[in-house]
C-alpha cells in the first residue's frame, strides 16, 4: 500500500505521521510531502557586512530643488533559485527526521513542492504516486475562518480519488515506541 503523508510543518504534523505509522500494518511505502507557498522562499541579503551597490537617487530640498546622491542598497546574497533549492534542502531534512523518528521501520521517501495551492500540489502527487491513500492534518477553526480561507483538509477531502485520513489538532496518537512497549509487557 501507497500512502501520501502531507505535513504542513504545524503543531498537528507529527500527529499525523504518528496516525499512519499507528494504523499501518506493512505498507509498501509511505511518502511524506509538504508544500512550501512561494512566499516563503524568498531571497536572503545579509543583515551586516555584506556587498552593497549604489543606486542613484534624488534628495529633495526644502527649496523644492533636488539634489543627486547615491544610496547603498545590499546585494541578495542568493538568488530565486537558490533560495527554493536551500528551502527544499531545510524542509527535506525536517522530512527526513520525522521519518527516522515517527516511521522507523517503513520504507519512507519525502517531497518537498513550491506551490500557493497547497491542496492542488497534494491532490497532483497522490494521482501522480498512484496512493492508495491519503493523511493530513487539520487545526481547529471556526466556520467563518474555514468559509473565507478555505481548508486544505476539506479541499482534499473532497476531491482525493482515494481514502482521506484527516487528524484534528489537539489529538493525542499513540507513538510507535509506545505501542511496541504495551505489547510486550
Amino acid at each position: 500500500m501507497r500512502i501520501l503523508v502531507a505535513i504542513d510543518r504545524g503543531p498537528v504534523s507529527e500527529e499525523v505521521a504518528a496516525a499512519v505509522a499507528h494504523l499501518t500494518t506493512a505498507p509498501d511505502d509511505i511518502h511524506l510531502l509538504t508544500v512550501v507557498h512561494p512566499r516563503e522562499v524568498g531571497e536572503t541579503v545579509p543583515r551586516t557586512g555584506g556587498l552593497t551597490r549604489a543606486v542613484p537617487i534624488r534628495i529633495p530640498t526644502g527649496n523644492g530643488g533636488l539634489i543627486n546622491g547615491e544610496m547603498a542598497v545590499p546585494i541578495s546574497a542568493e538568488d530565486g533559485s537558490q533560495a527554493v533549492l536551500r528551502v527544499k534542502a531545510a524542509y527535506t531534512a525536517y522530512l527526513h527526521d520525522l521519518a527516522s523518528r515517527l516511521l522507523p521501520n517503513v520504507e519512507s521517501h519525502v517531497h518537498v513542492e513550491v506551490d500557493e495551492h497547497p491542496a492542488t500540489a497534494i491532490l497532483r502527487r497522490v494521482v501522480e504516486l498512484e496512493a492508495h491513500g491519503v493523511a493530513l492534518g487539520t487545526r481547529d477553526r471556526g466556520t467563518v475562518r474555514r468559509v473565507l480561507l478555505g481548508s486544505v483538509a476539506e479541499e482534499v477531502m473532497r476531491n482525493a480519488p482515494v481514502p482521506v485520513l484527516i487528524v484534528r489538532e489537539r489529538i493525542a496518537v499513540p507513538r510507535a515506541e509506545a505501542v511496541e512497549a504495551a505489547t510486550t509487557a
